[in-house]
């Protein structure tokens, strides 16, 4: 799989909204990561990166109104 900035906008939502959706089901975060691997065949450190810079995102506008 692709890192970085060639890695498209779409599938970077898409693997964060499966991250939300684990983490709604009860899966701990550790948990959630190990199965994005599995299923979207990433690395640890591609699924970590992706999600990390999800939550960077939404702390950086917490609390914004849009």
């Amino acid at each position: 799989m692709l890192l970085g900035n060639k890695m498209s906008d779409g599938l970077k939502i898409n693997i964060v909204l499966d991250h939300e959706e684990h983490l709604n089901q009860g899966l701990s975060k550790a948990e959630s990561i190990r199965r994005i691997c599995r299923e979207w065949l990433l690395t640890h450190d591609e699924a970590t990166a992706i999600i990390a810079e999800d939550e960077a995102e939404y702390n950086e506008n917490k609390g914004e109104i849009a």
